[in-house]
């Protein structure tokens, strides 16, 4: 089963927000499920499934899911650090945590206002 490709602006943009809420998801399952001090290993375990799943929706037609599960990756290890993605165990406090879940709700109410406002195209 393949998602659906969208073709329209708005859909891209609802696509890469849902990408980022997906990676919020990931983020917290590993982290529970690890429970270990951060190390270079560890983040690069994290790296390598973060890829694996982008490949995997890219490749099933979910492009903009893919890009947004990879952005999501890379902006949560800017904001915390590398605290919240495995790299490292200094305690940065949870600002950028936040702020990344922020940015996440924003990307989901906006993609969701653009495309409930955008005209959708008339079938021929």
């Amino acid at each position: 089963m393949t998602a659906p490709t969208p073709t329209r602006l708005p859909d891209h943009l609802l696509a890469f927000a849902l990408g980022l809420g997906l990676f919020t998801v990931m983020d917290i399952v590993v982290l529970v499920l690890l429970d270990t001090a951060g190390s270079l290993t560890t983040g690069l375990a994290f790296v390598g499934l973060t890829a694996a799943v982008a490949a995997l929706l890219y490749r099933r037609g979910g492009r903009g899911h893919a890009v947004g599960v990879a952005v999501g990756f890379a902006l949560m290890t800017l904001l915390t650090g590398g605290e919240c993605t495995g790299f490292t165990t200094l305690q940065y406090g949870s600002a950028g945590g936040l702020v990344y879940l922020v940015i996440t709700v924003l990307a989901l109410v906006i993609a969701g206002i653009v495309r409930s406002v955008t005209p959708r195209e008339r079938a021929p």
